[in-house]
């Protein structure tokens, strides 16, 4: 079995706390509808959302806008029998799908995420305990904020 790892994502993480990156808030997504008797059968999607600052590409005449713009981003992670998978998107899911967010009472580094992973790494994936819900409630539950059920 497959544990909850996923190097390419420690790296990544490792890249936005160097760049001095925080997450503002993480959504939580029911992906699709129950094939069972309970809600486990369902898989989770987990956003994390993050606000940085992007300059705006050079014109015709190669000047920079003065001011920069303010870019979301989402870091999306999945787990599931297949592993612990990641990407960045630059829009959340749909709201239809939503389940429930928080907004985070202090910003949330990349590594402490980091060490919220590590803590999680040896467990594999398992439909009675360690599920795609499982896993989204756990780091949903990590960092302290304002949480919102929809």
């Amino acid at each position: 079995n497959t544990c909850c790892r996923n190097e390419f994502l420690e790296i990544f993480l490792a890249k936005l706390e160097e760049g001095n990156q925080e997450f503002d808030s993480a959504f939580l997504y029911k992906l699709q509808a129950k094939t069972g008797v309970d809600a486990q059968d369902a898989r989770y999607s987990l956003l994390y959302q993050r606000t940085e600052l992007a300059l705006e590409a050079p014109n015709e005449h190669g000047i920079r806008a003065v001011v920069p713009q303010k870019v979301r981003r989402l870091l999306r992670l999945d787990w599931s029998q297949d592993g612990l998978s990641f990407d960045e998107i630059d829009a959340r899911l749909p709201e239809t799908l939503l389940v429930q967010s928080k907004v985070f009472e202090r910003p949330l580094r990349p590594a402490e995420l980091l060490q919220h992973l590590a803590e999680v790494q040896n467990k594999v994936f398992d439909l009675d305990s360690w599920t795609s819900y499982d896993f989204c409630r756990y780091f949903m539950t990590q960092a302290s904020g304002k949480t919102y059920t929809y």
